[in-house]
Order: C-alpha cells, then structure tokens, then sequence
C-alpha cells in the first residue's frame, strides 16, 4: 500500500478510502484497506474516527443548523482583501489576473467540507446526540480436530483449540483493556509491554467468571461445565461472577470456577501437562486416563466407552505425539496394558486379553 495515512484529515481526503468506507471499492482496495485497519491499534482508530465522520455528514443536510454556523465561522475565517462576502463567492471568483488562482479554489473547498465535518462531529459529541455507530461483534471458531491462532500486532498470540470460540466487538484491539468471551479453550500469550500490576491488560468472560491479564501466559478451558486458568508465567486475577473480590495466581497454579459454587478452588499444578496441546505434543504428569478420554471428546467430538470405569483411574507420565489420533490410541495402549478401539465417533476401552496383547489398539 503506497500511502500511508497518518492523520484522520489524510483518510477524508482519499478518494479510495471513500469508495471502501461506501461499500465501492474494487477486491484489492478492500484488501489494502483491511491489511492497513489491522496493522495496529493506531490505525484502526484512525480509521473509526474518519468514518464516523463520513457517515454523520451522511445524515446532516447542507441546510442544517448546525452547518450553517460551521460555514458563518468559516467565512469569517476565509474573508480576505478583496473583502469577499462569503464561501460561495469565495469559491465562485474566476481567475482573470487579479482573482483567486484555480488551486486556491479548490483548497477553499477542500477546507469547507474537512472544517464543516469537524464542526458537526464535535458537536455531535459534545452534545451527545442520538446516533452512534452500532458496534459489532465477531467470532472466532473452531471445528473438532483443528486449532487456529490469532496474532496481534504487539506480538501477542491466542491459540484458540479445537471445538471453541472467541468473541468480540469489532473495535476490542482498540480498548485499553481488551475484553473478549471464550466458549472451548484458548492459550493466551500476552506481551503486555504497557502493563501495571494494578490494569490489565485483557479480560476474558467466561460462563462461570472472568479472568483478568497483566501480561503473561496462561490457559483458559470451559469445557466439562467448568472454567480452569492455568498460569503459566506472569499474573492473572481470577473472579467469580457471583463474587465481588479477585484471587491472584502464581505461576504453576490453577483456578477452578464453577458457576453455581461460591468458591474459586485454587492448586499447585505442572503447567506443560495443561498447555502441551498448543505443541504436537501431549505431556502427561500421573495423568488420569479419564482425563485425556475428556480431552479427546472435547477436541475430536468422539465418545469413549469404558467396560470397566476402574481402566479411566489408571495414570499416564510422559509425552506422546498428538498429531495422529490413531497413533495416539495406539501408545496409550501399550503403555497402559490396554486395548483402545476407535470405531466410528466412538472409543472402546477394555482390559488388553492375549489375542490383542502383541496388537495395541485396534481400528475398525
């Protein structure tokens, strides 16, 4: 993109920027557009205050009140030897010698609609007038089996796993504090460059509390009718919806919120064991079976059936390459002495007998 606005005045006096803004610009100047909005918080500030601009001036007629005064002040502004009585003669003299020369002209009626806009943008503000902007909201998502990754122009990143969803409004990137709501699981690597102890830096909702940053990296899941924050390095707050104060955690720590229970449970954990599935790897830390049968549901949208719910006590240690189900299954099998069946959307778990003790797991 060969401009480079860096002034609101540098947007209304583009003629693409009008035509994207309108909803008439060509692909690839929605797409110069759009990478240019993104590129920093800066930028999309800029261009949410000069479209505000353009459409308020869209619902004031040129009789209205208020651009009637705008153009008094500028006349009284413009007026100059040849005593000239108001904007439209000013704009109207002719270049004969000793009139305005052509470009003067224009400028004057480049400086009408720039000074006009602003006088009826700040009013509007000042005077808190009825119309606003709506602002939107947007979603992140995610299908069974895949995870996506949102990168910010700061360096942050979200990893968003399989099975969830992030959502936000559309001017978020531009709050001081960035507020966003999360369904599934996210990992959360903030810089926080900026950060005091006593102001976060985002706010995430979830269906059972909120979870503040300060900068850090941490872990969010609500899967299993719950909400858990593992800390990894940094400093979060976590609270209750039904709460009014805040608990803090320290690296290596896990917040437990449930939403119809008044407390926040709070335990010493192995972080890696919590956020490996960021990586291709899963780490395991006397790791119930249960839980990475919870795993596999959330993420892949299977069901595992035990013949014996004793088989889901037995404890995992280690890492295990996550990038191939069926390879999974397959090491879980024979570490744990098990056989492990995948079948449709559904997965067996038995005691291993002599027939399948060579084999693993086996696939239908």
């Amino acid at each position: 993109m060969k401009r480079q606005p860096k002034h609101v005045e540098d947007l209304l006096a583009d003629e693409s920027y009008h035509r994207f803004v309108n909803g008439k610009a060509s692909e690839f100047e929605k797409l110069e557009w759009n990478e240019w909005i993104n590129r920093s918080p800066v930028h999309f500030k800029l261009h949410s205050n000069a479209k505000k601009i353009l459409k308020n001036m869209r619902i004031h007629s040129t009789h209205h009140p208020n651009v009637r005064r705008a153009r008094e002040k500028l006349e009284k502004k413009l007026i100059n030897k040849n005593d000239l009585s108001s904007i439209d003669s000013l704009i109207e003299v002719k270049d004969k010698g000793f009139g305005l020369p052509a470009f003067i002209r224009m400028a004057a009626v480049i400086t009408v609609a720039l000074l006009t806009s602003y006088y009826i943008w700040g009013n509007y503000k000042l005077r808190q007038q009825s119309y606003k902007e709506p602002v939107t909201t947007q979603s992140l998502t995610t299908d069974y089996g895949v995870q996506k990754t949102l990168k910010l122009s700061d360096g942050s990143s979200i990893i968003l796993a399989p099975n969830s969803s992030l959502t936000y409004a559309s001017d978020w990137l531009s709050k001081d504090i960035k507020k966003i709501s999360l369904q599934g699981e996210a990992y959360f690597n903030i810089k926080g460059e900026h950060r005091t102890k006593n102001k976060p830096e985002f706010e995430i909702s979830t269906p059972d509390g909120i979870i503040r940053d300060f900068g850090t990296q941490f872990n969010v899941s609500t899967f299993n009718s719950e909400t858990s924050v593992v800390l990894e390095k940094g400093i979060v707050s976590v609270l209750h919806k039904n709460e009014e104060d805040a608990i803090r955690l320290k690296p290596k720590q896990m917040a437990v919120i449930w939403k119809n229970h008044p407390e926040v449970s709070v335990r010493n954990v192995n972080p890696k064991v919590y956020t490996s599935w960021t990586t291709n790897v899963l780490y395991f830390d006397h790791t119930p079976l249960r839980d990475l049968a919870q795993t596999l549901t959330n993420r892949y949208g299977v069901t595992v059936v035990a013949s014996d719910p004793a088989l889901l006590d037995k404890k995992l240690s280690g890492a295990i390459d996550k990038t191939d189900i069926k390879s999974l299954l397959a090491v879980v099998s024979r570490v744990l002495h098990i056989n492990m069946t995948l079948k449709s959307d559904t997965i067996r778990v038995q005691n291993m007998d002599l027939k399948t003790s060579q084999k693993g797991a086996i696939y239908d």
